[in-house]
């Protein structure tokens, strides 16, 4: 029988959105190594957080983008 502080009770239901919330994606890496260790299959879980962070990077280049362009004087304007 496992304990109620196994990683797999850490995150379930409402509460796990609340967590979510409140968590980097570094804190999911270090659950999803925790989760590994104690045999369960995270390979799902490393997927979904490979992809946010390819989402997390494309938002920020697509920011930084508009802040370049924000940032760019129209030479026919001035």
């Amino acid at each position: 029988m496992e304990s109620p502080d196994q990683p797999r009770d850490r995150i379930s239901g409402d509460a796990g959105l609340e967590w979510l919330k409140t968590h980097t994606l570094q804190d999911i890496r270090n659950l999803t190594n925790e989760l590994s260790n104690y045999g369960e299959d995270v390979t799902e879980l490393v997927n979904a957080v490979n992809d946010l962070e390819l989402l997390a990077r494309g938002r920020a280049s697509i920011e930084a983008r508009e802040h370049d362009v924000a940032g760019t004087r129209n030479p026919e304007t001035s």
